[in-house]
């Protein structure tokens, strides 16, 4: 019987790390406690919007293509410097642009944190420098499916106070605990332009100048720096020429890939590969959703000015129109 005792004795005291398996502290227990290894978060502002390019995932350049249901992809590997926020001021009445609202030329800015938290951290997003509209947004929307990484949402768009202008900023995003970090990604504003020779909405010009300053409604062809043409009734003397809808631009144009977002171009890109074509060319969707629409073109002062559609017409549609910038006059640094 004791010699049983003193084995059971002994299994348990090797269980429980008794007598020398002990801490100093006598405390018996034996056991040192595991300290988790801090979560080491990345976070990150990623942009979805027409003017974002590839990124965005926006399949058309149709004016109000949605931006909740985009093609997901990691941007904290993918995209380590994504685009940064792009809007379109708005240059009509009511904040319209080209007769839709302007939120239609914005996006959305998603608050991404890699890994994903496993409690939720309250999110809030300010900016500074410019004055968008800022608009929260269930994450996920309402039957969408929630995208990895995403802790917040907000949609953005020029702002209605200020129409017809540009600016440049920041938005920040504060993100609470546990990740207790605070991205911020530059946000642009650019001025909008709409070239429509039928004039179907207010502000909308059959052909543009720039005037050092801003862009004004040209009288006739011999005097715009843009312009768009097409046959009678659905546009008037002069801008009536051929069986099609061209645009031109008599200084000469290049034409690139909308899979670039509209920053990241430069007017040393320019070059002169046209001075007219059809808007049908310009407004073709290519097999991976993406068209050869930014347009680069030289003004009669030899300016080089920016245009990046988010509305584009067709063979029988003669417009175009989206966010311009010139050189020397920019925010993005064109």
């Amino acid at each position: 019987m004791k010699s049983t005792f003193f084995a059971a004795f002994a299994l348990s005291c090797a269980l429980v790390a008794c007598g020398g398996g002990g801490s100093s502290s006598g405390s018996g227990s034996g056991v040192v406690p595991v300290t988790p290894a801090p979560v080491s978060y990345q976070s990150q502002i990623v942009f979805k919007g027409a003017l974002a390019g590839a990124q965005s995932g926006v399949p058309t350049l149709s004016v109000g293509a949605s931006t909740q249901s985009l093609d997901w992809r990691d941007p904290l590997s993918a995209n380590p410097s994504p685009a940064p926020i792009m809007i379109i001021s708005p240059n009509a009445p009511n904040g319209e642009f080209m007769g839709s609202p302007d939120d239609a030329v914005g996006g959305t800015a998603l608050a991404i944190v890699s890994p994903m938290p496993s409690a939720a951290p309250q999110v809030t997003f300010s900016v500074n420098g410019v004055q968008p509209n800022l608009v929260p947004t269930a994450t996920p929307a309402p039957g969408v499916t929630p995208q990895p990484g995403v802790v917040g949402a907000i949609n953005v768009s020029g702002s209605n106070a200020a129409e017809n202008t540009q600016a440049a900023g920041t938005v920040t995003a504060t993100i609470g605990a546990p990740v207790s970090q605070a991205p911020t990604t530059p946000v642009y504003e650019y001025r909008g332009i709409d070239i429509d020779c039928e004039m179907l909405y207010t502000n909308d010009m059959q052909g543009a100048t720039w005037n050092g300053t801003t862009w004004v409604a040209a009288s006739s062809p011999s005097n715009a720096d843009i312009y768009a043409t097409y046959t009678a009734p659905q546009c008037s003397a002069p801008w009536v020429a051929g069986t099609q809808a061209v645009l031109h631009t008599p200084y000469g144009g290049v034409l690139f890939n909308s899979a670039t977002p509209c920053s990241d171009f430069s007017a040393s890109q320019w070059s002169n590969t046209f001075t007219s074509i059809p808007l049908a060319t310009v407004g073709t969707m290519l097999p991976d959703y993406s068209f050869n629409s930014i347009l680069l073109f030289k003004t009669a002062s030899g300016n080089i000015a920016k245009l990046c559609p988010t509305a584009i017409g067709n063979a029988t549609e003669p417009i175009l129109g989206g966010a311009i910038e010139v050189s020397g006059d920019s925010i993005d640094g064109f």
